[in-house]
């Protein structure tokens, strides 16, 4: 034993041993790179933006190449002020930068904690303004539509913010967002082309999942048993919207309800918050399809029903109490789970015990122990 672990430990030395490498076999030539500014404090915000502006390959390429100097003519901003300390190619005393920033934003004066984002927008702006080469700018109206084509009125929109605003910025981070409004009224319509810096754009959330009931319009199909995901952020009208990809079926024909103890207990509106879901095992999500007006021609009224079924024809039918009589019986209305002949029936009254008050009627045929099918929404 001992020599079988002796030789393993001699196998291992020589696996690792044969791991190694001679000193330059794979060795490169680091290049040069970048440095930003020195972290004081809560300055990390600075330090974002200015790296994820040092790392666009066009605007590093402009400045680099010394391309500001020829935009650059002293025009209105900080007087390119701004411009010597974002390219040097050094280590810069963050203290420095901050003082020159905090000069046209007081906000950033301290050391507290910034948004980037805020941030970011200064400094584009600022440096804009340092290589804005438009000396005058004339005054522009808002381009519409009017009717035109979307290119024609793009184009001359564009062509009006660049009256104004010409410089490196404007060529890499200026873009065009299309803003169409309708007059509830006179159902005018407005389309104008505004010019953005930067569009926010939210996370994606995480989303969740849930199982629920689909009820074909066709009573001779089966219901489905899905199970769909949905941000919980978004409204009921997503998660119809994610079940019409599964089912096949317009949103709008798709009715969400909350069903506990086989009774509908909400009916959700499209507009409502997913968040209102209740979660719990007692609780059922039913959705079900409805008519559509357009395709019978006539008003749709929605009805809340719940069905239940009170005969079978596989229960035993005969009195509960002697067994034997199978004619004319008397059933428990409130429970429909005891019957009598008549014989017995003025002497059960206080022997039978249910929820409800007992009162027996006449039947003529077998009934079940009442058991309630689940609620249904009927369309007429």
């Amino acid at each position: 034993m001992r020599r079988t672990r002796r030789a393993r430990r001699r196998e291992m030395s020589t696996r690792v041993s044969s791991l190694k490498v001679e000193h330059g076999q794979f060795l490169a030539a680091v290049q040069t790179g970048y440095t930003g500014l020195r972290n004081i404090g809560n300055t990390c915000f600075m330090n974002a933006t200015l790296q994820m502006l040092v790392n666009n390959i066009e605007l590093r390429t402009y400045f680099l190449d010394r391309h500001y100097k020829i935009d650059s003519c002293q025009f209105p901003g900080t007087a390119g002020a701004s411009v010597p300390p974002f390219i040097q190619d050094r280590n810069l005393p963050v203290r420095q930068f901050q003082e020159l920033v905090a000069e046209k934003a007081s906000q950033f004066a301290n050391f507290a904690q910034h948004d980037a984002h805020e941030f970011l927008s200064f400094l584009l702006d600022g440096l804009h303004e340092d290589l804005n080469r438009v000396k005058s700018k004339p005054l522009t109206a808002t381009v519409e539509g009017d009717g035109r084509s979307d290119a024609d009125v793009s184009n001359e929109a564009w062509y009006n913010h660049t009256l104004r605003n010409d410089s490196i910025f404007v060529d890499l981070f200026h873009g065009q967002l299309k803003s169409r409004l309708q007059c509830p009224r006179c159902d005018r319509v407005s389309i104008t082309f505004d010019p953005f810096v930067y569009l926010p754009l939210p996370f994606p959330k995480v989303k969740k999942a849930t199982t629920l009931w689909f009820w074909p319009l066709d009573p001779l199909l089966k219901p489905l048993e899905v199970t769909v995901q949905y941000s919980s952020e978004g409204t009921i009208l997503d998660l119809l919207n994610a079940l019409s990809d599964l089912v096949r079926v317009p949103s709008k024909l798709l009715r969400l309800v909350e069903v506990f103890s086989h009774r509908i207990q909400k009916i959700y509106s499209p507009a409502s918050q997913a968040s209102d879901i209740c979660s719990g095992d007692v609780l059922t999500l039913f959705r079900f399809q409805v008519h559509d007006p357009a395709d019978c021609n006539e008003p749709v009224i929605e009805l809340l029903v719940v069905q239940r079924q009170l005969y079978s024809s596989t229960l035993r039918y005969a009195c509960n109490e002697c067994g034997r009589c199978t004619g004319r019986l008397k059933i428990c209305e409130a429970c429909y789970n005891a019957y009598y002949c008549n014989k017995y029936v003025p002497f059960n009254f206080n022997v039978h015990r249910c929820t409800g008050s007992s009162q027996f009627a006449s039947i003529h045929g077998p009934i079940t122990s009442g058991k309630t099918h689940p609620a249904r929404i009927l369309t007429v």
